[in-house]
């Protein structure tokens, strides 16, 4: 690619690139789109539990929360 290219990626491709070998950064942008069907999967006991919880903790500090977080 190059400067200014922009590449879309399905989600369920795995991809990566190496180290970015120039002095300035990447950007990216995740969009998700869902159905209004979706519900809630309980992740607790999952190898995603901890991914829920760095979510969480993120959050809690980036918006200044003193409430526990749910995705419920």
């Amino acid at each position: 690619m190059e400067k200014g290219d922009t590449v879309f990626f399905h989600p369920l491709l795995i991809h990566g690139s190496g180290m970015n070998q120039t002095q300035g950064f990447r950007k990216a942008i995740s969009c998700h789109y869902a159905s209004a069907d979706c519900y809630y999967i309980d992740v607790k006991g999952t190898t995603q539990e901890n991914i829920e919880k760095e979510v969480k903790e993120v959050a809690t500090k980036k918006y200044a929360l003193d409430e526990e977080i749910s995705f419920k």
